[in-house]
């Protein structure tokens, strides 16, 4: 369910090419909300932890940038957002698939069969 937001959002904002009112109130909220709950579903143990904080740290920067109108900027959070995900996570792979945000993505299944 979050997973589907995330995409869905970024495929729209990278559609429009720059940070739309309309884009702020249909995807914003949803996506950043979706983004927090990935990054903590990221963290080893019960308490937050380097990779979660990192990513909850990452979504911050996204929302930010958003919420100011500088595309560039929330591009690039979102990319370091996607570079911070790990590959094997506590519940299988952080990574996100853009195709099927349901799956997990060919090179990282492709590892972790390895």
């Amino acid at each position: 369910r979050d997973l589907p937001r995330v995409v869905a959002g970024y495929k729209a904002l990278k559609a429009a090419g720059v940070v739309e009112d309309e884009w702020l109130k249909k995807y914003e909220r949803p996506m950043v909300a979706s983004m927090t709950i990935w990054a903590s579903m990221q963290r080893r143990d019960s308490v937050p932890d380097k990779v979660s904080r990192k990513l909850e740290k990452d979504t911050k920067a996204f929302e930010k940038a958003v919420k100011s109108g500088l595309y560039e900027d929330a591009m690039k959070a979102f990319d370091t957002y996607l570079e911070d995900l790990p590959s094997i996570g506590p519940a299988g792979t952080g990574k996100i698939n853009f195709d099927d945000p349901t799956l997990v993505p060919a090179e990282t299944l492709e590892l972790q069969l390895g």
